[in-house]
């Protein structure tokens, strides 16, 4: 079964927006592990909106196994715009 769907997540990607889980977190570099098992990662615009349970947050609020939901530029998938914490594990965002 599709990880989203076992989380409640919704199934609908909108276009340059992903979902991943969090590997690994320094400075602006976010790297995920995508729902097919490859990691992929990004570098996180200082202007970006970083979100969990509608709340502001760092990218250093990020643990390792959070779910994730990105948004990449449009002319660079790999620079993020915008990031959803959706489950952060041991944590209150849990």
């Amino acid at each position: 079964m599709n990880a989203a769907l076992e989380s409640g997540e919704s199934t609908e990607v909108e276009p340059n927006q992903n979902f991943g889980t969090v590997v690994y977190v320094h400075g602006d570099q976010l790297v995920t592990r995508g729902d097919s098992g490859l990691e992929h990662t990004y570098t996180v615009l200082l202007d970006a909106e970083i979100t969990g349970h509608g709340k502001g947050r760092t990218l250093s609020d990020l643990n390792i196994g959070s779910r994730v939901r990105i948004v990449q530029r449009p002319d660079d998938a790999r620079v993020l715009t915008a990031v959803e914490c959706l489950r952060m594990p041991g944590s209150a965002l849990d």
